[in-house]
């Protein structure tokens, strides 16, 4: 993948940009099972896509320091069924699934993980949440991680239609301290640039694209 940056140097804190994103794929620090597409690297995020299997599970959790994921939900009995997605199968609504992503992490030492659903996937009332191999928290990959990726998936509405190399979450990678913004920071952004386009302002507001914060 061309960067628009070629020269661009590996510095600061915060969310990786598309050109360090892409630097991790060339060098290995980021692969797949497969080749990973020029379009899943967005400006500051990973498209994640899923494997060839989901694992049905009784309920969710995580996996402890010594047994893989799948090993712990084979052994305490959480895992009812394997279902083949490769080439397409359904999963039922309100039953909770476990599949392998085709990514995999050997991160560096000072580069950690945050992951969410994909707009569309939460607009199809999905619920996601990364799980790292041998993690400890949801939705978080820890500096220097190295392995295997997971995602749950729960349909709250309806059935849905999966199949291998689909992208219901993403990952963003970044350096440094991982902090919220606090409320008083967003005001002060909000003042200067528009955090929401001018369209999606409730009427009345002081300023034209002006956010309303309100507890984060």
């Amino acid at each position: 993948m061309e960067a628009l940056f070629p020269e661009r140097k590996a510095i600061g804190e915060g969310i990786l940009p598309s050109q360090e994103i892409a630097a991790l794929v060339e060098t290995g620090k980021v692969c797949a099972d497969g080749e990973i597409g020029e379009d899943q690297i967005q400006p500051s995020s990973l498209d994640l896509r899923l494997g060839t299997e989901a694992y049905r599970i009784r309920a969710s959790f995580l996996p402890n320091k010594t047994t893989t994921l799948i090993q712990q939900a084979r052994q305490n009995g959480m895992l009812t069924e394997t279902v083949d997605i490769a080439t397409g199968a359904v999963l039922e609504p309100n039953a909770i699934y476990v599949i392998p992503l085709m990514e995999r992490l050997a991160l560096p030492p000072d580069i950690y993980g945050i992951a969410n659903p994909k707009s569309s996937t939460g607009r199809l009332d999905i619920f996601t949440r990364l799980i790292p191999e041998f993690g400890d928290e949801f939705e978080r990959v820890k500096r220097g991680y190295s392995g295997g990726l997971y995602i749950e998936v729960v349909s709250q509405t309806f059935p849905i239609l999966v199949r291998t190399g689909m992208r219901l979450n993403q990952l963003r990678l970044g350096r440094g301290r991982r902090t919220a913004v606090g409320e008083d920071r967003l005001r002060q952004l909000g003042q200067k640039d528009f955090l929401v386009a001018p369209d999606e302002v409730t009427t009345g507001q002081a300023m034209a694209g002006q956010a309303m914060v309100d507890r984060g």
